[in-house]
């Protein structure tokens, strides 16, 4: 983890960044958009409860009761397909 750091340090500084967080900010976003949604999603009450709903939503989606850690990271089905489809 310090290693993880003083890397991260050691870049800012080279890019002349004024404070750690710049690095995330994209040139089309302002950087209170950012910390906005970082000051939200890095909530952990919220957080937790809006991944135990997205793991709900998908082992629905792939007809599953219960995720094993590999389903987590698996790719959805191509939904746009099956929409058209019904269409």
């Amino acid at each position: 983890m310090n290693t993880i750091c003083q890397d991260r340090f050691y870049i800012g500084k080279w890019r002349k960044y004024k404070y750690p967080e710049q690095s995330r900010h994209l040139k089309n976003i302002e950087p209170e958009v950012v910390d906005a949604l970082v000051k939200a999603v890095g909530n952990p009450q919220i957080l937790k409860k809006t991944s135990h709903r997205y793991y709900k939503i998908k082992s629905e989606i792939l007809g599953k009761k219960y995720l094993e850690s590999w389903d987590r990271n698996a790719p959805l089905p191509d939904t746009k397909t099956k929409r058209n489809k019904m269409e």
